[in-house]
Formats: C-alpha cells, sequence, structure tokens
C-alpha cells in the first residue's frame, strides 16, 4: 500500500496533488529511502512546493541533533531559500490517480467498492467512536468537515481517508499513521483544505489530492516513519488477518521496495 517507488515514483513524507505553501516554523523529515536507496524524498508534488517561514527539511540524524540551517536539506531564512533535491516538484511522473496508486484500485466506484470492503469502518464523522478505537483503516464519507485529534501509536497507526470534507488536524499531540485527503472531483469548483494546527507531531505520511494545504503558522513536525510505514504495509505480520487490520491490502507490483 502507499506511495511508493513505482517507475518514476516517491515515497514521501507529503504527497501533494497541487501547491504546498509552508509557513511558520514547520519541520518536514524526509523518507532517506524515497526516491531509492540512499536518496531521500520528504516533499512530492505534481506543482510547486514554495517554502515561507521558518519551514525547513531535514534528514533523520539531522532532526535528532536538531535540524538547522546549517544541517537542513531545505529551507527557507529570511530571504534566502534553499531547495534540496529531498523536494522533487513540478513532477511529471506524479501519479495521475493516485487512489490506484495508493490502494491498487482504480479510482472508480468499483474501486472503491473494493477499498471499503477492506477498511475497518467507514464512518460519516470524524467523531465517531470507531475512528478512536485503535489501529486499523477508516474511511470518512460524508462529513462537511472533520477534525481529528492526535491518535494511532508506533505499533498500531491508523490509516484514515477524507473524502470530500475539510480537513483539521488538532495540535499538541502525535499522530502516527498515514492520512490520505481525497477529492472525488477536484474541478468542481469546491475546494476542500487541510489545516495543519501547531503542536503536532506527525509520525508517517500525508497525501491529497487537495488544492489548499493550510500548514501552520506555530510548530509542527512531519517526520517519515519507517517503523510506523513498515506497519501500515504490513510487512512485519506474521499474526495474518486477523492480527494485523492492513495484512489484507496488496502492495502495489513493482512498488514500496521493489528496488
Amino acid at each position: 500500500i502507499l506511495t511508493a517507488d513505482r517507475g518514476r515514483g516517491k515515497s514521501s513524507t507529503l504527497g501533494i496533488a497541487g501547491n504546498l505553501p509552508t509557513n511558520g516554523n514547520i519541520t518536514i523529515v524526509g523518507n532517506p529511502n524515497g526516491g531509492g536507496p540512499g536518496v531521500p524524498v520528504s516533499v512530492w508534488s505534481d506543482k510547486a512546493v514554495n517554502l515561507g517561514g521558518s519551514a525547513q527539511t531535514c534528514s533523520q540524524q539531522a532532526y535528532a541533533a536538531g535540524c538547522t540551517t546549517n544541517n537542513a536539506y531545505s529551507y527557507k531564512d529570511g530571504s534566502n531559500t534553499v531547495k534540496g533535491p529531498d523536494i522533487v516538484e513540478n513532477d511529471a511522473g506524479f501519479p495521475g490517480d493516485i487512489v490506484e496508486y495508493i490502494f491498487g484500485e482504480p479510482d472508480t466506484a468499483e474501486g472503491w467498492e473494493n477499498i471499503e470492503k477492506r477498511a475497518t469502518a467507514v464512518v460519516s464523522s470524524c467523531n465517531d467512536p470507531l475512528i478512536t478505537g485503535g489501529s486499523g483503516i477508516f474511511i470518512v464519507e460524508g462529513a462537511t468537515s472533520c477534525t481529528l485529534s492526535p491518535m494511532g501509536s508506533k505499533a498500531a497507526p491508523v490509516m484514515v481517508v477524507i473524502k470530500d470534507s475539510a480537513l483539521t488536524i488538532n495540535g499538541n499531540g502525535s499522530f502516527y499513521g498515514l492520512i490520505f485527503a481525497y477529492d472525488s472531483d477536484p474541478t468542481d469548483g469546491v475546494d476542500y483544505t487541510v489545516k495543519l494546527n501547531g503542536g503536532t507531531l506527525f509520525y508517517g505520511a500525508m497525501v491529497t489530492n487537495y488544492n489548499k494545504v493550510e500548514l501552520p503558522n506555530g510548530n509542527y513536525d512531519s517526520i517519515y516513519d519507517e517503523e510506523v510505514m513498515c506497519n501500515l504495509s504490513a510487512c512485519n505480520s506474521s499474526a495474518g488477518a486477523g492480527g494485523n487490520p492492513f495484512v489484507s491490502l496488496s502492495a502495489i507490483p513493482g512498488s514500496w521496495k521493489d528496488w
């Protein structure tokens, strides 16, 4: 499952089908092997990535030591903007069908039916108790807006799919897993938004085809975590489908670690 190295694909901390503005004190910690062994990728987008505020991207080692403009891959320092190769923007190789790229199912009614059959729960509200009940794959449909509080853990991450809804992630806590914010018709004139409040520690990855992503004016860290992503893709599972909610999701041929 998941954004991965498929052809020209990348496995990144943030995968954006659109423009990505960054503001505030934002640190994005890249996947050290996102573009292949030893090739880090922090942000992958089919449009422009704009660094603002004190935004920076860095390696996991630099983040552990304290990411600064001295050891960052990419950063904005006053009027000086440095973009390293870890930011892959305006990429013609970005998948046209991002649903198929993540799930191995086409973005069709039949494809979504198959995806929903494999979900832990399909709910209509982000306040539904099912969505905070532990590790699993949760699809939120029909919600006008969705606010997620910190959830999951490294050993028990969550995968949350938000369909056609404004998304806010509350700050001052940790989120472990994958968020996929999906606009079923990006050309209909309705622009859904993703807003990440300050103080959030996000371990895993986020993918969206929303036209508007608002990163916070406060502190926000998005950290690629291999153990979280491995648990999401069931690569450590030995318990079978009953012991891991992600094990029924099949890997995309030619993807993930097929390099």
